[in-house]
């Protein structure tokens, strides 16, 4: 996947980042190893790793709302309870998200960010390309 192409970056924002994602290298990912995949069925997976807090992950469904922007629902492994008490699925949720160009001590990379935001989601940093 070539983010400096801008025919690329235009599918990715028309038909969803479909892929697998990790953190912008640099310094930083000695500490903290993130990573996200948008699987062209809907479903996902992110992953986030630290030396302090140890490893996670999250699977979630996934599907384009509009033109950069995906809507998020996580599946957690103990499904939520309702007011009710009965099991519910969680909330969809929005991510507008954007690419451009970024640099770090590791060099210049063009990435997937969520729009507002340092990181994309839950992870703190720029997304490329896995």
């Amino acid at each position: 996947m070539n983010l400096a192409d801008e025919t690329c970056r235009h599918r990715l924002l028309s038909r969803g980042p479909c892929g697998a994602w990790r953190a912008l290298p640099g310094s930083h990912t000695a500490l903290m190893d993130e990573a996200i995949v948008f699987g062209d069925d809907g479903e996902g997976e992110m992953r986030l790793r630290s030396v302090l807090r140890g490893e996670s992950r999250l699977r979630f469904r996934w599907r384009l709302a509009a033109y950069g922007v995906v809507q998020c629902q996580p599946r957690y492994d103990t499904p939520l309870a309702g007011d009710d008490g009965l099991p519910e699925d969680a909330d969809w949720f929005e991510l507008p998200y954007e690419f451009r160009r970024q640099a770090t001590d590791a060099g210049s990379f063009w990435v997937l960010q969520e729009r507002g935001t340092a990181g994309f989601w839950e992870i703190g940093s720029p997304l490329v390309p896995a």
